[in-house]
């Protein structure tokens, strides 16, 4: 009798042993049930993001060759640069690097002065997007007509560019750190202020630009024309003339710099020795005027 109570007790552990183990099996197939259906939702919704992107890509592609269309037409010119401001907001700056480049192409191209304007102001809002990407492109200005457009402020560090035309542009305040410039235009151009460290802009057109207040250590100015250019208080500590065409006026502006604003220019011999004589004639007057004080 006694065998048989433990054997009963036995079979009673072993029953509830198989229940728990019943149970874990039910909870743990839920668990793997829900989270199936969790990575299914997942999948399904990462799923219509991809074709909602591949939609609007889409859909971007189809606009962008009716406006690319429309540039390259002889009548509808105007009417693809008004479309191509649709594109140029915040939403569309993974496609900007196509528009910039589709911008800077126009703008070498001969327009209407209408159509060129609105390109110009296509391009500056392009710019500011590209600008603000973290992965931004290098701006190649080469061979573009951009005279009087107004860049001021803008950060174009390291930009580049050959036989493009600025004249009368606006860079006041411009970041052009290590630029590298060729045959450019920048006739009358307003640099006031504006970072030109370690720039290079070669055989140029530079008569009459200003750069007061400008920083401009280490620039090249090799074999450009400067004539009737203004340097007040810019610091050119160690900057470059070889070749360089300057007129009195624009020398004057530089020998009259405070000496720390000068320090180590490298001139060509003459205009050296017209330096030279400039500080001599300054401080003769300044010594005559103390004299007559």
């Amino acid at each position: 009798m006694k065998k048989l109570e433990l054997e009963i007790q036995e079979l009673k552990k072993k029953n509830d042993n198989y229940s728990h183990l019943a149970s874990d099996i039910s909870t743990y197939t839920s668990g793997i049930t829900t989270f199936v259906a969790v990575i299914g939702l997942i999948f399904t919704a990462l799923k219509q993001i991809t074709d909602r992107r591949v939609e609007q890509q889409r859909g971007f592609d189809e606009k962008f060759s009716k406006i690319v269309e429309f540039l390259d037409s002889e009548n509808h010119t105007d009417a693809g640069a008004v479309l191509l401001m649709n594109f140029l907001k915040p939403e569309y700056k993974d496609m900007n690097s196509q528009i910039i480049i589709l911008l800077l192409s126009h703008l070498r191209k001969d327009h209407t002065e209408d159509v060129r304007r609105l390109l110009i102001i296509g391009f500056l809002k392009s710019l500011k997007i590209e600008l603000s990407n973290k992965n931004k492109s290098l701006i190649d200005f080469s061979r573009t007509h951009l005279a009087g457009i107004d860049l001021s402020g803008f950060n174009l560090f390291r930009a580049v560019g050959v036989d493009f035309d600025m004249e009368k542009a606006n860079l006041t305040g411009a970041k052009l750190e290590e630029v590298r410039f060729q045959n450019v235009n920048l006739r009358k151009a307003t640099l006031h202020n504006a970072c030109l460290v370690s720039a290079k802009i070669k055989n140029s057109k530079l008569e009459g630009a200003r750069f007061q207040g400008a920083s401009l250590q280490g620039i090249h100015f090799e074999n450009s024309k400067l004539e009737g250019a203004q340097f007040q208080g810019a610091n050119l500590c160690d900057a470059y003339f070889y070749g360089a065409s300057l007129d009195i006026a624009a020398i004057n502006t530089i020998a009259r710099n405070v000496e720390k604003l000068r320090k180590n220019i490298h001139f060509d011999k003459e205009i050296e020795e017209k330096i030279t004589q400039l500080k001599k004639e300054a401080e003769t007057r300044g010594n005559r005027d103390t004299r007559n004080d």
